[in-house]
């Protein structure tokens, strides 16, 4: 039976057939007490704060055109005071609160470090007529969503209540051993800062990341009736896997002699995660080129080899491994991306395919797990041998220089 999602915080019943096909074992099944929540409050929330807003600022196209007139000083005192009358309202202190401290936002700051409740709350105050500079720039997200508004809420009443969580559900599980998985709470929001995660046992969708901030910005928000359901099941089957799969990667109990020792274990499983998530949604169009991209592949696994063999040696400290990472998601990504752009594109405009494509941007964990797993696995094609690497995750570079061939040695990882 198929079943189907109202908007809003519904709770429904899931009996779900046996999964799998050929000789592969099929994984047990969930008991019918098994639920899950699909929750948009993040989004109504959101968008009724912004409609409070620009009822309470009715004339904010004309000041934002008036503001870009006037000199520098005089337009940031205006826009401070805007926000600070913004923020002084009762009721949008109020919305704004009741946003922040919902079930989505909770999870959210949970899983972002670089935006707190107080950024959120200044970008919030600076609108309609502002976008503040915000990590993972947000603010402008946010701002082009003010004028927007009804045709995004249309479009989630709609597409939320179409999303088949039967089906992504059975896409993970043939991504991982026999067991009973229970399917999780999951959050959509519209943010920017991200695009889709897992976290504390549930899942967070944000809808810019993964469908309005992929499309061109000049249509972004026209015929929205051909955005569909079946990229959000798969990006859903994604997150799901990542869940399920915490038991075998994360089990309780795992102890490590040193940090240098942990380090290396949580760089193994980071690439084993995503990896293997990613076959739940095999990546097309451009992320799959920059994420198949010898140049850039070659940079991580030179990367990656370097502190293998610093961890080995003592020679770099938790900090310096730790300010590494971070940068591996954010600004060296950014780097490779454009440089990429360098190469293949040198004529197009840098600010507006960096903005474009942000979302697409090479980290080291997306590449190589894609990259590494894909060529384990025989390009999706052997899931036993993927479903074996959760049981075993320690097994990854070797398994992976195994399948790289003899001439490629610049492709293989010295651990």
């Amino acid at each position: 039976m198929k079943l189907r999602f109202a908007a809003v915080l519904l709770l429904f019943l899931l009996s779900l057939p046996s999964c799998g096909s050929g000789e592969e074992a099929a994984p047990k099944q969930n008991s019918p007490s098994d639920r899950a929540t699909l929750d948009i409050s993040g989004v109504t929330q959101l968008l009724d704060l912004l409609d409070l807003i620009i009822r309470k600022n009715p004339q904010y196209k004309a000041t934002i055109a008036w503001l870009q007139n006037r000199p520098n000083d005089e337009a940031r005192k205006e826009r401070e005071l805007l926000a600070q009358r913004n923020a002084e309202d009762p009721e949008v202190k109020t919305a704004i609160d009741a946003l922040l401290s919902s079930p989505t936002y909770k999870l959210y700051y949970k899983q972002f470090r670089n935006v707190t409740p107080e950024i959120h709350r200044q970008v919030l105050c600076a609108l309609p007529c502002t976008a503040i500079r915000s990590p993972g720039d947000i603010a402008s997200s946010l701002q082009e969503l003010c004028g927007n508004r009804d045709s995004v809420r249309a479009w989630v009443t709609s597409v939320v209540s179409q999303i088949d969580l039967n089906k992504s559900h059975q896409i993970a599980l043939q991504w991982l051993p026999p067991g009973d998985y229970t399917l999780p709470p999951i959050h959509f929001l519209y943010d920017g800062n991200g695009d889709a995660f897992a976290c504390d046992g549930e899942i967070g969708f944000d809808l810019y990341g993964i469908i309005f901030g992929v499309r061109p910005q000049e249509t972004r928000f026209t015929n929205l009736s051909a955005v569909g359901v079946n990229e959000i099941e798969g990006v859903l089957a994604h997150e799901l896997h990542h869940i399920y799969a915490a038991r075998y990667l994360y089990p309780p109990g795992r102890e490590h002699a040193t940090w240098r020792d942990e380090w290396k274990d949580r760089l193994i499983r980071q690439i084993v995660s995503e990896g293997v998530a990613m076959q739940c949604n095999p990546l097309q169009g451009l992320r799959r080129t920059l994420k198949e991209d010898t140049t850039i592949v070659r940079y991580w696994i030179g990367q990656l080899n370097d502190k293998l063999a610093a961890l080995r040696t003592g020679s770099i400290t938790e900090p310096q491994i730790e300010a590494w990472y971070d940068s591996s998601f954010q600004e060296t990504a950014r780097m490779l991306l454009n440089e990429y752009r360098k190469r293949v594109s040198p004529t197009a405009d840098s600010a507006a395919y960096m903005w474009q494509h942000q979302v697409d941007r090479p980290t080291m964990v997306y590449t190589l797990g894609w990259w590494m797993v894909g060529r384990i696995s025989e390009g999706g094609k052997n899931k036993n041998t993927v479903i074996q690497l959760l049981k075993e995750p320690e097994q990854l570079f070797g398994s992976y220089n195994s399948s790289v061939p003899a001439k490629d040695k610049g492709l293989k990882i010295n651990y």
